[in-house]
C-alpha cells in the first residue's frame, strides 16, 4: 500500500469519525435540553398547582366569593407556563433541526475534501511516474 493512499485513507478515518461524533454530541445536548424543558414544564405546573391549592384554602377559610377568581388566575398561570414550555420546545426543536443539518454539511465538505485529497494525490503520483519514464526513455537514447 502506498504511503499516500494510506495517508488518505487515515485522513478520511479521521474526518468521518469527527462528523459522527459532531452528530452524536448534539443530538445528546438537543436531548437534554428538550429534557430540561419538560422537567420546567412539570416544576412549573407543580409549583403553580401547590400555589393555586394555597390561595383557594386561605380564600375558603376568607370568603367564598373570590374562590373563581383565583382559579381563573391560576388557569390563566398554567396556560401561559404551558405556552412558553410549547414555545421552548418549538425553539428546541429547530435549533437542534439546524444543527444536525449543520453537522451533515460539515461531512459532506469532509469527504468531499478528502475525496479531492485522493484524487490529487493519484495526479502526482502519476505525473511521478510519467516523469521517471520520460527520463529512462532519455537515458536510453544518450
Amino acid at each position: 500500500m502506498m504511503p499516500i493512499t494510506k495517508r488518505n485513507r487515515t485522513g478520511n478515518f479521521a474526518t468521518e469519525q469527527y462528523s459522527r461524533d459532531m452528530v452524536q454530541n448534539q443530538e445528546t445536548i438537543a436531548n437534554r435540553i428538550i429534557y430540561s424543558s419538560q422537567k420546567y414544564q412539570t416544576e412549573m405546573n407543580q409549583a403553580i398547582d401547590k400555589q393555586a391549592s394555597a390561595q383557594i384554602a386561605g380564600v375558603n377559610a376568607g370568603a367564598g366569593q373570590a374562590i373563581g377568581g383565583y382559579q381563573r388566575g391560576a388557569n390563566q398561570a398554567r396556560a401561559g407556563v404551558e405556552t412558553n414550555y410549547q414555545l421552548e420546545l418549538g425553539a428546541n426543536r429547530q435549533i437542534y433541526v439546524s444543527q444536525v443539518d449543520a453537522a451533515g454539511q460539515i461531512r459532506s465538505a469532509g469527504l468531499e475534501a478528502a475525496k479531492l485529497r485522493q484524487a490529487a494525490a493519484v495526479i502526482a503520483q502519476v505525473g511521478r511516474e510519467i516523469s521517471r519514464e520520460v527520463g529512462q526513455g532519455m537515458r536510453i537514447r544518450f
